[in-house]
C-alpha cells in the first residue's frame, strides 16, 4: 500500500490535499477552487472536481473549519444535505457532488473550507482538501482629512489628520503633497482602532511648514490615499523528504496557478545540498513568492535568492524566480520529516472611490484658504479585484 501527500497552504494556516489508503487505483482531485478571498456580501462557488478512476463514490462532504454543513451521498433521497452554520447560506438547488453554491457571506464566513471525498468498499479510498477563505470589507467611502484651517500664510505650520473608513483589514494610509508621497520624517500613522463588527481603522497625521517651494506653481496639493492589500489567491507546492531514502515526493495533485519548482532529485541524504528553484509566470497580478522550511517562515540568512523578473522564452510572459539553496542537515528534520514548500501570493488593484476638496483663491485678502468644497464618486471598473484605493483631496491656492 502506498501514501500520497501534497499540501497547498497558507503562510499562517496549513491548507492541504491529503489521501488515505491510496492503493494502485488512487482516486484524485481534477480541481478543487475555493476563493481566497470575498468581498463580504459576495455570492461563493466552492468546486470539488474529482476522477474516481472507475471506483463507486459514496460520499462528498464539505466542512468549516471541520465541522460539516454540506453532504452529496447518491444514495440518499434526495442526494444532497445541508447543516445550518452560522455565515454559510447554502442554496441546495445550485449545489451538487462536485459544486457548492452559497448565496452571499458576511464575516461568519470567513474560515478553513474542506471537500471530502469517499469511495464505497471494498477499499474505502478518501481524498481531502483545505483552504482557507478570507471575508474582506471596503471602506464605505474615502478617507476623512481633518485639521486643515480656514486660512494659511507662508511660515504656517500645517498639521493636518487622516482617518480611514471601517474596513477588514485595516488600510494603509498614504500622504501626497503635490503629487509626491510626502517625506516619512513629517507622517505619523497610529492604529489600527477596532471599530464595531470586528473592523478596522486606520490614522495618519502629516505636519510641515509651509514654504515657497511647496507653491512653485500658485498651489499646494495635499492627498492622503487608503489602500487595502487584498491577497486574492495563495498556492504553494510542497516537498517532502523523508530519513529512509523514501522518495523525496509523490505528487497528486497541482492546485491551478500553482508555482513551479525545479531541481528536485528522486531521494535525499543528510549532507546532499538543496538546491531549488521556484518560479511563477506574472499576467495582469502581482506575484510574491516565498519559501518556508517545516512551515518557519524565517529563512536561515544565505537559503533564499530571489532573481530580477525576466522573461519566460516560451510564452514571452514575465516570470519571478525565487532560488532555495543549503546542505541537508540532521537538524533540518522535524520528526524525521522535512517539509519544503515554495508560496505564490496573487494581489490585484481596483479603484473605489475618491474625494475632492478644493480650496479657490480670493482676491481679498493675502494667504489662501478654502473657498469652495466638492466631492464626488467614482464608480469602480470591477469589483471582484482585489486592491483598494480610496483617496481624499486638498488643493491649496495661493491668494494674489
Amino acid at each position: 500500500m502506498s501514501e500520497a501527500y501534497c499540501a497547498i497552504s497558507f503562510p499562517q494556516q496549513p491548507i492541504s490535499f491529503h489521501s488515505f489508503n491510496a492503493g494502485a487505483r488512487s482516486i484524485r482531485f481534477e480541481r478543487v477552487d475555493v476563493p481566497g478571498a470575498v468581498i463580504s456580501g459576495e455570492p461563493v462557488l466552492l468546486l470539488c472536481e474529482y476522477n474516481l478512476e472507475g471506483a463507486e463514490l459514496y460520499s462528498v462532504k464539505w466542512y468549516k473549519n471541520n465541522v460539516e454543513f454540506y453532504r452529496y451521498l447518491p444514495s440518499d433521497v434526495p442526494p444532497g444535505q445541508k447543516y445550518d452554520l452560522v455565515g454559510l447560506y447554502v442554496n441546495l438547488s445550485k449545489s451538487n457532488h462536485n459544486r457548492v453554491f452559497l448565496d452571499r457571506t458576511d464575516l461568519n464566513s470567513e474560515g478553513s473550507y474542506g471537500c471530502e471525498v469517499s469511495t464505497e468498499g471494498p477499499e474505502f479510498r478518501t481524498i481531502i482538501f483545505e483552504k482557507d477563505l478570507n471575508i474582506y470589507v471596503l471602506p464605505e467611502r474615502g478617507p476623512v482629512i481633518e485639521g486643515v484651517r480656514g486660512r494659511y500664510q507662508l511660515g504656517d505650520v500645517l498639521n493636518a489628520t487622516c482617518r480611514s473608513r471601517p474596513s477588514k483589514p485595516a488600510p494603509f494610509l498614504n500622504w501626497f503633497v503635490n503629487g509626491k508621497p510626502a517625506p516619512a520624517h513629517q507622517v505619523t500613522r497610529q492604529g489600527p482602532y477596532r471599530r464595531a463588527n470586528a473592523l478596522q481603522a486606520s490614522v495618519s497625521t502629516l505636519r510641515f511648514q509651509i514654504t515657497a517651494r511647496h507653491l512653485a506653481h500658485g498651489l499646494l496639493r495635499l492627498r492622503c490615499s487608503s489602500s487595502i492589500n487584498k491577497n486574492h489567491s495563495r498556492s504553494s507546492q510542497e516537498l517532502l523528504i523523508g530519513t529512509q531514502r523514501h522518495p523525496a515526493t509523490e505528487k497528486t495533485y497541482e492546485e491551478e496557478n500553482a508555482p513551479t519548482v525545479t531541481g528536485v532529485k528522486p531521494y535525499y541524504s543528510v549532507g546532499d545540498k538543496i538546491d531549488l528553484n521556484c518560479s511563477a509566470l506574472m499576467t495582469t497580478d502581482e506575484i510574491e513568492l516565498e519559501w518556508f522550511i517545516n512551515d518557519d517562515e524565517h529563512m536561515p540568512a544565505g537559503y533564499v535568492t530571489r532573481y530580477p523578473v525576466g522573461r519566460q522564452p516560451e510564452t514571452g510572459l514575465r516570470e519571478t524566480v525565487v532560488r532555495l539553496r543549503f546542505a541537508l542537515q540532521p537538524r533540518h528534520y522535524h520528526n524525521d520529516e522535512l517539509r519544503l514548500r515554495c508560496t505564490a501570493t496573487f494581489s490585484k488593484l481596483l479603484t473605489l472611490s475618491s474625494e475632492e476638496t478644493v480650496l479657490v483663491a480670493s482676491q481679498q485678502t493675502p494667504g489662501f484658504h478654502i473657498a469652495e468644497s466638492r466631492s464626488g464618486r467614482s464608480t469602480p471598473g470591477c469589483g471582484t479585484l482585489f486592491w483598494t484605493a480610496l483617496e481624499a483631496v486638498f488643493v491649496f491656492f495661493l491668494l494674489r
